[in-house]
């Protein structure tokens, strides 16, 4: 939606608000903050229309329309190929992008000074080969080296960190791969958060600068556990934690002591105590063993007498989440039993399981 600037110590919301953006990334620096843009968008209207990737800078306390544009490519369309992100402490804008040169698609991360605002002097950090699928995320700096969250030569992801005019090839591993599915990291003060998952369920990993583990934290089979961040001022970690019968909380985890603890709850009408998550397998019709949970209250008797409601998706890396559905309670409340399958074609189980739909085998999505 449109973002607007709080100042929390008054608590107080300022006048200043950015119009016509939707979704932007925002990113603190000093006394404003780079927001992106990607959609046109009318007032009191839905998307108007895909453009291109773009970057503006906001100083508090001035209107909208004297933002400054920061960053531009008009070869990108797709603002899911897009990302940037602020190092304050070395005063750098960073940029995740594609580009067309010489007529093939490469990514690039490039960056500059964020002191010299609307010089669009950018330099390249790094460019990939060409047609390199973008799979991989910048999440932070470790001196002099760009940290990234990567998929080359691993299926499961691990963290390289990339020198300067160094490709992801000659990066060093940080965070190595593991059989588990490193789903998503943060690095922050000095340490990784690391989200894992694997048979069903998710694990934190917290690690010192060197990739040692200092504490993990697991979660319970059937919890949807995303939203892992932290923000400039903040001393702890955020998840946001949900099931198909358990509306989102917000879990906390102190940097300093972690020690962990919940933000409020919801209260339902319902006894969710009572209902069951079941993760298991079953043996697909090329004997690939695939995942799926099956939700239902009390014990479960299988004897094929149970209605049973079976949804699923699997394609374009999209993973199958246990996340609240109200439609799946009001089912499990009248005795119905509820099961998604892990189906191909999502990431859940790492790039191999994505990369199967539609293989040589004939396996196509929805099996």
């Amino acid at each position: 939606g449109f973002p607007v600037t709080i100042d929390i110590a008054r608590r107080k919301v300022l006048k200043d608000k950015i119009d016509f953006v939707y979704l932007p990334t925002v990113q603190w620096y000093k006394d404003g903050f780079f927001y992106s843009k990607s959609f046109e968008i009318k007032r009191f209207k839905t998307i108007d229309s895909l453009t291109y990737s773009r970057i503006y800078y906001h100083k508090v306390n001035t209107k909208s329309s004297e933002d400054i544009l920061v960053y531009s490519n008009k070869d990108n369309k797709q603002p899911e190929l897009f990302n940037f992100f602020v190092d304050r402490k070395a005063g750098r804008l960073y940029v995740e992008d594609f580009s067309f040169i010489e007529g093939k698609k490469r990514f690039v991360l490039s960056y500059t000074s964020c002191d010299s605002i609307g010089d669009l002097s950018f330099k390249p950090f790094f460019v990939s080969n060409p047609n390199v699928n973008f799979l991989d995320k910048v999440i932070g700096t470790l001196g002099n080296e760009i940290l990234v969250m990567t998929s080359l030569g691993a299926s499961t992801f691990q963290v390289l960190a990339i020198s300067p005019n160094k490709g992801l090839n000659q990066g060093r591993v940080i965070i190595p791969a593991y059989k588990d599915v490193l789903n998503d990291v943060i690095y922050s003060e000095n340490r990784f958060y690391c989200l894992y998952f694997s048979q069903g369920k998710y694990t934190l990993n917290v690690a010192d600068s060197l990739g040692n583990t200092i504490q993990y934290f697991d979660f319970p089979v059937g919890i949807n556990v995303e939203g892992l961040k932290s923000g400039q001022w903040e001393n702890v970690i955020n998840l946001r934690l949900s099931s198909f019968f358990q509306p989102p909380i917000t879990y906390l985890l102190n940097k300093e002591t972690l020690e962990s603890y919940w933000v409020g709850i919801t209260i339902v009408n319902y006894a969710f105590k009572e209902y069951k998550i079941d993760y298991v397998e079953y043996q697909s019709k090329d004997s690939t063993l695939v995942p799926m949970y099956i939700c239902h209250k009390g014990p479960l008797v299988k004897d094929g007498s149970n209605p049973t409601l079976l949804d699923g998706y699997g394609g374009f890396g999209i993973r199958s989440k246990p996340e609240f559905n109200l439609a799946v309670v009001t089912w499990i409340e009248m005795g119905g039993v509820y099961a998604l399958p892990v189906i191909r074609g999502g990431s859940d189980l790492g790039l191999d399981w994505y990369g199967q739909t539609g293989a040589a085998g004939g396996i196509v999505t929805g099996k």
